[in-house]
């Protein structure tokens, strides 16, 4: 099981332990080294899981999960992530 950044296990299937967080984005799970792994199709926890300990199982993988955030000529910021976030696809769950 992984508690810090998979990055490099991308295209893979893993299982990953953290904490199981809502997030504008979806459903997230938080590794220990706060790296954020959004779950794929789920908007948010149900109350059993939220902010519990979890070990998500499933294909790893990169998305673009919001638009890049803009700057007006004002320089006000529009909303949105810079690049793609790790999402778990077609992901089961348990308490870890």
């Amino acid at each position: 099981m992984i508690n810090s950044n998979p990055s490099h296990l991308v295209g893979q299937q893993v299982t990953l332990v953290g904490v199981a967080y809502d997030a504008h984005s979806g459903a997230m799970l938080l590794l220990s080294d706060e790296t954020p792994v959004y779950i794929s199709g789920l908007d948010c926890w149900d109350d059993e899981w939220d902010r519990k300990k979890l070990q998500v199982s499933g294909t790893l993988k990169r998305k673009e999960l919001a638009p890049d955030p803009e700057v007006n000529a004002a320089g006000e910021v529009s909303h949105g992530m810079l690049g793609s976030s790790l999402v778990i696809h077609d992901a089961t769950w348990d308490e870890a």
